[in-house]
């Protein structure tokens, strides 16, 4: 007696493309060339420069470095600015 095999169920699509599209603030598709440009990666001399800027913009009080690095690497990187 021949076993019939069952036909295998439809590959998963990639997690990339289950996401819904990005949108701009505008409320329009972001394209791809748009999403890369947003991940770029910065120089950490690129972060180390913002957040100097930073610190001398807050009258150069010690104790919050980190703060203001992780202010300058979200505006080098497009993310929200305080």
């Amino acid at each position: 007696m021949a076993i019939s095999k069952k036909p295998a169920p439809p590959a998963k699509q990639p997690a990339a493309e289950q996401r819904p599209a990005q949108q701009s603030t505008r409320g329009e598709p972001v394209s791809r060339g748009e999403q890369q440009m947003s991940r770029r990666q910065v120089s950490r001399e690129d972060v180390e420069k913002r957040a100097y800027e930073i610190w001398k913009e807050r009258g150069g009080e010690h104790g919050k470095d980190w703060d203001d690095w992780i202010r300058a690497e979200q505006e080098l990187n497009g993310g929200d600015k305080h």
